[in-house]
């Protein structure tokens, strides 16, 4: 029996051992934290709240100075403006059309249950077939626009271009 005495005061010793070692760890811990939350407060009162004013990221691009250019018309640039102003009629007309209540949201299964897909596409066949039946006159239109404005705008569509081949580039690189 004596083994087995032995035995339980054994186990109560390291029982004793084990929430002595506890309770030390856990103190120390308690103690741990309350500093940190002391440094944590004297760091938020000698930190300045107001942050530094710092220069943007990227520097904005400045403004050119336009030039002016003597007017010259082209057919290619005729031509060209009539496209334009389709594209900004069609844009135009699908802006005004198009409200609020006509758009179905994506997770709206009700009413996407209640659209009917071939009545749509025979109305957008419709408004196709009236845009390609407009007679395409041949005298110029004159919007009051400068060839300082058109050339402008041509080289944003130059520089939008070459920023989508660049970024195709990129991509087949990056595969």
């Amino acid at each position: 029996m004596a083994s087995a005495a032995e035995k339980s005061f054994q186990l109560q010793l390291q029982m004793r051992r084990n929430t002595e070692e506890m309770s030390e760890f856990l103190k120390d811990m308690s103690e741990w934290t309350k500093d940190m939350s002391q440094k944590d407060e004297q760091l938020m009162k000698s930190v300045d709240i107001t942050a530094p004013v710092l220069p943007p990221v990227r520097s904005q691009p400045k403004p050119r100075k336009k030039k002016k250019k003597k007017k010259k018309k082209s057919v290619n640039f005729e031509v060209e403006k009539e496209k334009v102003q389709e594209v900004e009629k069609e844009n135009s007309e699908k802006k005004n059309g198009e409200k609020k209540g006509d758009k179905i949201r994506g997770y709206d299964y009700r009413a996407w249950d209640k659209f009917d897909v071939d009545a749509a596409l025979k109305e957008v066949d419709g408004q196709a077939d009236n845009k390609t039946e407009e007679p395409h006159s041949g005298e110029e239109e004159d919007d009051g626009s400068t060839d300082e404005e058109e050339t402008d705008r041509m080289e944003e569509e130059r520089k939008q271009m070459q920023a989508v081949y660049h970024k195709e580039k990129g991509n087949q690189f990056f595969k």
